[in-house]
């Protein structure tokens, strides 16, 4: 668990302007749309995460306990891993390259957010933002 962490140079044509979105393993059960927000101190599980949990093996894993506030609350994300989460991790996060690394047993491990998970990140902002309008119009 020595190995150092190092991100590539990054053309400045080639710097994004996205959030940091992951999947990830809690409690044993693969968890999409992680938001990474190195300026939460806390840590966030959305109340429609937390009732559909499914389970998915990975290859390179670091174990932490962390507690999770469960919030009732509309969000394209299921989860926010805060900078305490990060620190736990001993993870970095780079908004440039819309990843984060962290030190694993088997060596530095990466984890990248897709063009698919900001897609579909969208679409739900998208439908929440509509339905919100939908129901301050029907008042």
């Amino acid at each position: 668990m020595d190995n150092a962490i190092a991100f590539p140079s990054v053309p400045r044509y080639q710097l994004m302007d996205c959030p940091v979105v992951v999947d990830a393993l809690i409690e044993g059960f693969r968890v999409r749309r992680i938001h990474v927000d190195g300026g939460s101190s806390s840590e966030v599980m959305y109340e429609h995460c937390f009732r559909n949990l499914s389970y998915r093996e990975y290859e390179k894993i670091q174990t932490i306990i962390k507690e999770f506030a469960v919030a009732k609350s509309p969000s394209p994300y299921n989860a926010l891993l805060g900078r305490t989460g990060m620190g736990s991790l001993g993870a970095i996060a780079s908004t440039i390259h819309l990843m984060i690394k962290f030190p694993t047993s088997n060596g530095i491990a990466t984890i990248a957010t897709t063009r698919e998970t900001l897609r579909q990140c969208k679409q739900i902002e998208e439908a929440q933002a509509l339905s919100r309008h939908a129901r301050v119009t029907d008042l």
